[in-house]
Parts: structure tokens; C-alpha cells; sequence
């Protein structure tokens, strides 16, 4: 008899975000992969996770930024930081508007963008 296998529908999204130290470590463009339901704040987990692997786990890279999420999320207030400019558009080039949905699920092959310290 074989082990059962859960399997977990996955999607690609491309993420970047425009932080001089943080693209060092990550690269311009980073792909990630999340759940089939996943939102943003998923796909941010999601990039987190592979600049911890990049930065702590190695012990090189951008110590002052500890977390992505941390940069990118009020967790008190349940949204992004007001000084974060956020874009986010499908693979067909459909704008998505998740600065004021979050919460919403991004399409498979979607490209999000988060700039630190944007002004907005």
C-alpha cells in the first residue's frame, strides 16, 4: 500500500521589491509559488521565506531588514503601510487592486510589485 500524498494546488507569481538592499540578495524578480486561494499577503510570506533562506540561513546579506512582511504590513491596522506603493497586474496586464483588497486572489502568473518608501 503507498503512503497517502496530500497534494496542495499550487500557483507562480512573480514578486519584486524595489529595496536597493533587498535586491542584492533576491534579484529584481523573484518567482514564488503559493496557494491556488492565495492572496498577497501569501505571496509576501512566501518571498519572506525565501529571503530568509538567503539571508539568515547563510548568515550574508541585508541585516537590517529582518522581514518583508514586517516592511510591507501594518498587522495593527490590518493593512499596508501607508508610505508602501503597491502594484499589482495579471498576466494579461489586468491592473489588480490590492492595496484596497488584500485579501483577493491573485491569478496564476500575476507580477506584484512593493516599493518601500514610495510617498503615497
Amino acid at each position: 500500500m503507498f503512503p497517502r500524498v496530500l497534494f496542495h494546488p499550487v500557483k507562480e507569481i512573480h514578486m519584486s521589491v524595489m529595496e536597493p538592499g533587498l535586491q542584492r540578495v533576491m534579484g529584481a524578480d523573484a518567482k514564488i509559488s503559493i496557494p491556488d486561494s492565495g492572496d498577497v499577503l501569501d505571496a509576501i510570506a512566501a518571498l519572506d521565506e525565501k529571503y530568509f533562506k538567503k539571508t539568515v540561513k547563510a548568515k550574508r546579506g541585508n541585516t537590517i531588514i529582518q522581514s518583508i512582511m514586517h516592511l510591507a504590513w501594518n498587522a495593527a491596522c490590518n493593512a499596508f503601510h501607508d508610505d508602501l506603493g503597491v502594484q499589482a497586474r495579471s498576466n494579461n496586464g489586468t491592473w489588480l487592486p490590492i492595496r484596497e483588497n488584500p485579501f483577493m486572489e491573485i491569478p496564476t502568473g500575476s507580477r506584484v510589485t512593493l516599493i518601500p518608501d514610495a510617498g503615497c
